[in-house]
């Protein structure tokens, strides 16, 4: 307190009381910073006085908050700074400039002068109590502000020596990779001209190549003729197709017959008049005795006539033999095969010969004579065909019979027979018969019927022909089951076997195209007696028995000629 009535001359309670009512007095022109080295931290310190021994950094001009506050409100904490030293930190003007080495810069980085922005981030901000005046007085410029402006410029152009160096190497760096590049793309394009010089080098050997199998191949089938075969599923297509035109031929033949009674006994009355029509009808139901079996069950006619046609193709048609003088090629031919496959050396595989003969089948078939007899031969077994149902034709046109018989029956199954002839493969009609006379002249069902039950296509009469299989029933009847329930009818269509040759002289198993189509009854005796309870005669049935009955045996009943059968 002291102090202050010394250096300002006036009592605490009147600067108190003139503070109170009027604004004070400005203070002499003295000095006011302290010693800014010892108010500093040691850190900050350290920083201010390398900024003076030639470092980047610089020492802040400005005094600390306290020693400005101690100045204005005159403590004693301000009192302790000599004066010499406030002048001296007031000019803040070193003795002697020195400018930073460029090359101590250079080399490291961390000296570098400090960010212009930095200086006002150094000062301290600015507090209430402290004048625009004196902030414009530290922030005022000095020499030190050209030395550093220097120190940037030496080290922009350091920078952009730096810079230079670095475009240089990218640019050389880049050369070097195109020539890299240039090199890399020779070297490609010449491996591709010598993989090109390969890849035609090898293409001329294959075509050189291709060029003798085609040679090759053209000498091998001038010696062994080559021709397009048939398939198993052409040739079962072709004989599907046959069977349907059988059955359509019969519909339209006897439907309108069977479903009328009167019809029916106006055909019986027919045939008593005109015995010889009827003769070759009857002739084939004697040759096929599983056929007299099924016509004692209702609702067969058709099925039998169509049987009846079956076999009168398989016996005249499906025969090994050509028509007309081809006869006797085909035997020379047959002939000429044996000796090739048991005289020749060396010996020829089955299967060349069978390509050998099959080729000339064909080249025998295709020659005029035997287009010829063909046809005269085709013209034939329409008639006789035809002559077996002359009975049934009553007021219709014979001749419109015969052609609908031809196209749709005869003519198909020639095509076909002549296919089996031209095909390497052994094709042929397979009728099992599953029946067979007894001592007693009475029918019985063969043994095997039962175990060959799932190669053949069995029709359930007594179900309106539902498809009898033994595979899919649930649960499986036992063998006692079958011989009582299950009873064999006839047999309807023949099976088509093909019996493939192998490579060599390989022998392959006979294979089923088609499966033997059969009638059987399925059911217990009850189902039997209702099926058969109240019918009558078969159209075929009555046919078959004309010459035998008389009117004593005719109200015997409707079985009385069968007594001798049983069912199973």
């Amino acid at each position: 307190m002291e102090d202050m009535r010394r250096e300002f001359g006036l009592e605490p309670e009147a600067i108190s009381h003139r503070h109170d009512n009027m604004p004070p007095k400005r203070p002499a022109k003295i000095p006011i910073w302290g010693d800014v080295g010892t108010m500093l931290p040691e850190k900050t310190k350290k920083q201010y006085d390398d900024g003076f021994s030639g470092s980047s950094e610089r020492k802040s001009s400005l005094p600390s908050h306290d020693a400005a506050d101690a100045a204005i409100t005159g403590s004693d904490r301000f009192e302790k700074i000599p004066h010499e030293t406030a002048a001296n930190h007031w000019t803040l003007q070193p003795k002697r400039s020195q400018v930073p080495s460029t090359s101590h810069k250079l080399n490291n980085p961390s000296s570098t002068a400090p960010n212009p922005r930095r200086r006002n981030q150094d000062l301290p901000p600015p507090r209430l109590g402290q004048s625009q005046d004196d902030i414009d007085v530290a922030r005022r410029p000095g020499r030190w502000d050209n030395d550093h402006e220097e120190n940037l410029r030496l080290e922009m152009e350091a920078l952009r020596r730096e810079l230079r160096e670095a475009n240089g190497r990218a640019a050389q760096a880049e050369r070097v990779v195109e020539q890299l590049q240039r090199q890399a793309s020779i070297n490609d394009a010449a491996r591709r001209n010598e993989n090109s010089a390969t890849v035609e080098g090898l293409a001329a050997q294959i075509r050189t190549l291709r060029a003798e199998l085609d040679d090759a191949h053209s000498h091998i089938f001038s010696l062994q003729p080559f021709r397009k075969d048939f398939t198993p599923k052409e040739i079962g297509q072709d004989y599907d197709d046959l069977v349907y035109g059988v059955a359509e031929w019969i519909g339209k033949l006897a439907d309108p017959i069977v479903e009328d009674p009167e019809k029916i006994n106006a055909v019986v009355a027919l045939a008593r008049k005109r015995p010889a029509d009827v003769a070759k009808l009857r002739r084939y139901l004697d040759h096929h005795i599983e056929l007299i079996n099924g016509c004692i069950f209702p609702e067969t006619d058709i099925d039998i006539l169509i049987a009846i046609v079956m076999r009168f193709l398989q016996d005249n048609v499906f025969q090994p033999q050509l028509f007309g003088c081809m006869s006797t090629a085909v035997q020379a031919l047959g002939f000429i095969e044996h000796s090739m496959q048991n005289y020749v050396e060396p010996k020829r595989d089955t299967y060349a010969l069978r390509s050998w003969r099959a080729e000339a089948m064909n080249a025998m078939i295709c020659s005029p004579e035997y287009k010829h007899a063909r046809d005269a031969r085709i013209h034939d077994l329409t008639e006789e065909l035809a002559s077996i149902f002359k009975v049934l034709r009553k007021d219709r046109d014979w001749n419109k019979i015969c052609r609908s018989c031809q196209a749709l029956i005869v003519k198909p199954a020639v095509e076909l027979q002549e296919k089996f002839f031209i095909s390497t493969h052994h094709y042929y009609l397979e009728l099992e018969p599953m029946m067979a006379a007894t001592s007693r002249n009475e029918l019985a069902t063969i043994p095997d019927f039962y175990t060959r039950l799932t190669e053949v296509a069995c029709e359930n009469i007594l179900q309106n022909r539902k498809p009898f299989d033994l595979a899919k029933m649930e649960p499986k009847p036992t063998k006692e089951q079958l011989y009582k329930n299950l009873t064999n009818v006839s047999t309807i269509v023949p099976g088509l076997t093909l019996r493939m040759i192998g490579k060599g002289d390989a022998l392959v198993e006979p294979k089923r195209v088609r499966k033997q189509q059969m009638l059987v009854a399925w059911g217990n005796q009850d189902k039997r007696d209702r099926f058969t309870a109240n019918t009558d005669r078969t159209l075929m049935n009555r046919l078959y028995y004309i010459s035998r009955d008389r009117p004593d045996r005719e109200s015997e009943g409707i079985w009385s000629q069968f007594r001798h059968l049983q069912w199973g």
